[in-house]
C-alpha cells in the first residue's frame, strides 16, 4: 500500500470514528440535517422547546404497554442532560408537555407480509413548538421510533437543554430492516454485548436481529455438540425479550444444509454428511431428517419469531460430488432438502428465508423453490450492478425477496471502510430499484482478530441510508 493510500485510509477511519462517537453521545450542537435515518418529511422552525421542567403526558394504558420504551427514553435524557422527566396521566394546563399518543398497540414486531409506508404500524408524526411536543403514532412501534428521533434532537444551546422547533412525518421505506450477526466463528460474544448491539441498533430503527449460528445454540439431547461453547436456551430467551422491548425481532438463522463441519467432525454425527467429516448434510440419509426434525421442533419452541433463515448457501461439497460421480444430481438433492426443511418448519407456522447463490450454477432451480419461501440475495461486491446476476432468477419466480450486504471485516483487523460503504450502497440501490421487501447487513466473525465494536458504525450505516 502506497503512503498516500495509507494516509487516505487513516483520515477516512478517523473521520467516521469521530462521527460515530459524536452521534452516540448525542452532544452535537444544533444541526438541522443530523437525523439518522433521514425522516421522510422534515420542516424546521426557528423556535425551541426548553426541556428543563417539562413533563411526559402518557395515558395509563400506553404507559403500561410501553413501560420499558418510555423508561429507556427517560433514562437516556437523564444520562445525557441530567434532567428528570416526570410522567403524568392527565392534562396539566400549567406544564410544558411532551405528549405521547399511539392509536393502537399493533404488533410490536414485524409480521409476515409486513407493509411499509405512511399507514404502517411504524409510522409516526412528531411536532415540536416552544410550548409543547406532540408525538402521534399509528401503533406502539411507531411511537418507539418517534422517541428515538426525539432523542436525537436534544441539543444544548446557550446553556439550555432544548429541542428545536420541527415537524416530522416519518415511516419506513422497507418493511424489514435487519442486521445479521455471526455467532459461529471466533469467540462467542457475551450476552451483555449482544444486548449492547441490539440497544445500539434500535436507535437507528432496525427491526430485525438475525442470530446466525451453525451449532452455537444449545440443543437439548446433544451434549457433544459444541460442548461448553454455545449459548444456553435461557440466554437466548433473555436476548429475545430484550429485543422485543426495543421492537426488534430476534430471528433464528441456522444452516440446515451446509457449513456444518463443527457438527460433522464429531464421530457420532460424521455419517450424516455427504463427505466424511465434511460440511454438507446428506439429504439422502434418513438420519438427517430425524436430527433436523428434532432441531426444528426446538428452534420453533425457542424463537417466537414468525421467520427463520435456514442458510443453504455455498453447498460446495454437494457440487463436488459431480466430479467424483457424474450421475450425482446436486440440484435435485438441494431441492429435496429445501422442500423437506420448509415443509417441516411450515408445520410450526414458520416462514422460511434462504440464501440463493445456488442459482449461479442452476439459474432455473429458483422456479422449483417452495411458493412461500422468501429468497435472500447476498452480494458482497462493491461493483455497481453486481446484484443483477442474482436478481434475475429470483424475479422470474415472483417471490418477494430481501437483499443482504456485508461489513467487510472477515479479512482485516479493522473494517475495509470504503469497500464496505460501497457494497452497502450497491445493495441498497438494488433493493430500492428492484422493490425488495427488506435489507440485511451481515457481520461475520471468521477471523478471531476482528474487533467487533469497530463494526458498529457500519452495522448502522445501512439503516441510516434506507430512506435516502
Amino acid at each position: 500500500m502506497g503512503r498516500g493510500n495509507l494516509l487516505k485510509m487513516i483520515k477516512t477511519t478517523v473521520l467516521y470514528t469521530v462521527l460515530f462517537l459524536l452521534l452516540c453521545t448525542l452532544s452535537l450542537n444544533a444541526q438541522k440535517n443530523r437525523l439518522l435515518p433521514v425522516p421522510q418529511k422534515v420542516s424546521w422552525g426557528e423556535d425551541r422547546f426548553i426541556l428543563a421542567g417539562a413533563k411526559l403526558l402518557v395515558s395509563l394504558d400506553l404507559a403500561l404497554r410501553e413501560e420499558k420504551s418510555i423508561a429507556q427514553f427517560i433514562a437516556l435524557v437523564k444520562q445525557q442532560t441530567g434532567l428528570s422527566l416526570p410522567i403524568i396521566n392527565t392534562e396539566d394546563p400549567e406544564a410544558r408537555l411532551i405528549v405521547l399518543k399511539s392509536d393502537q398497540p399493533g404488533s410490536p414486531l414485524p409480521v409476515v407480509a409486513e407493509k411499509p409506508g405512511q399507514k404502517s404500524r411504524e409510522a409516526y408524526h412528531l411536532r415540536v413548538t416552544a410550548t409543547k411536543i406532540q408525538l402521534n403514532a399509528s401503533a406502539d412501534a411507531g411511537l418507539y421510533y418517534a422517541l428515538q428521533t426525539l432523542s436525537q434532537l436534544i441539543t444544548v444551546t446557550g446553556g439550555n437543554t432544548c429541542i428545536p422547533e420541527v415537524e416530522i412525518d416519518d415511516y419506513p421505506a422497507f418493511a424489514y430492516r435487519g442486521v445479521m450477526m455471526d455467532f459461529s466463528h471466533g469467540g462467542l460474544l457475551t450476552e451483555a454485548e449482544i444486548k449492547n448491539q441490539i440497544n445500539f441498533l434500535a436507535k437507528w430503527k432496525v427491526n430485525q436481529y438475525y442470530f446466525y449460528n451453525e451449532i452455537s445454540i444449545e440443543m437439548k439431547g446433544y451434549p457433544l455438540m459444541n460442548y461448553n461453547a454455545c449459548y444456553s436456551q435461557e440466554q437466548i430467551k433473555r436476548i429475545i425479550t430484550y429485543g422485543r422491548e426495543r421492537h426488534i425481532d430476534v430471528i433464528p438463522f441456522v444452516n440446515f444444509y451446509s457449513h456444518l463441519h463443527e457438527l460433522l467432525r464429531v464421530e457420532k454425527y460424521a455419517g450424516l454428511g455427504i463427505g466424511q467429516y465434511g460440511h454438507d448434510l446428506d439429504p439422502e440419509n434418513p438420519g438427517v431428517q430425524t436430527l433436523l426434525k428434532d432441531w426444528i421442533k426446538q428452534y420453533a419452541g425457542l424463537f417466537p419469531s414468525p421467520f427463520i433463515h435456514i442458510g443453504f448457501d455455498e453447498t460446495w461439497e454437494t457440487e463436488r460430488l459431480v466430479i467424483a460421480n457424474p450421475k450425482t444430481k446436486p440440484k435435485e438433492r438441494y431441492i429435496k432438502q429445501l422442500i423437506f426443511v420448509t415443509n417441516t418448519l411450515r408445520e410450526y407456522g414458520k416462514t422460511v428465508m434462504a440464501w440463493t447463490d445456488i442459482t449461479h450454477n442452476y439459474p432455473e432451480i429458483a422456479l422449483s423453490f417452495p411458493k412461500d419461501l422468501i429468497p435472500v440475495i447476498w452480494e458482497y461486491s462493491d461493483e455497481p450492478g453486481s446484484v443483477s446476476k442474482w436478481l434475475k432468477p429470483i424475479q422470474k419466480t415472483g417471490l418477494p425477496f430481501l437483499i443482504q450486504s456485508a461489513v467487510d471485516n472477515w479479512g482485516n483487523v479493522y473494517v475495509a471502510t470504503n469497500y464496505t460503504f460501497d457494497n452497502i450502497d450497491v445493495c441498497l440501490k438494488a433493493a430500492r430499484e428492484e422493490k425488495a421487501i427488506g435489507y440485511i447487513t451481515s457481520v461475520w466473525t471468521d477471523p478471531v482478530q476482528a474487533l467487533q465494536r469497530n463494526a458498529w458504525l457500519f452495522m448502522a450505516y445501512g439503516s441510516w441510508c434506507l430512506a435516502d
